[in-house]
């Protein structure tokens, strides 16, 4: 029996990305944004590094139970 609030459930929102239109386009038409692709480069590798980890312990983990050790 929880009790409604009294503000707008809307009132916080999750944004992950900035609308396109809130950056001025240069006069080459060129919109790109370099800090957030700069984020996405460094996501992106941390992602790779993630998975290159696990990789490397779960193959570590089948070689030692083959018998063959790391």
């Amino acid at each position: 029996m929880h009790l409604a609030g009294t503000k707008p459930i809307d009132r916080f929102k999750s944004v992950t990305e900035r609308p396109k239109d809130a950056y001025e386009m240069s006069p080459t038409g060129n919109s790109v944004v370099l800090e957030d692709q700069m984020l996405k480069v460094n996501e992106t590798a941390r992602e790779y590094q993630l998975n290159a980890n696990l990789y490397q312990k779960h193959l570590g983990m089948i070689r030692a139970a083959i018998g063959r050790g790391q």
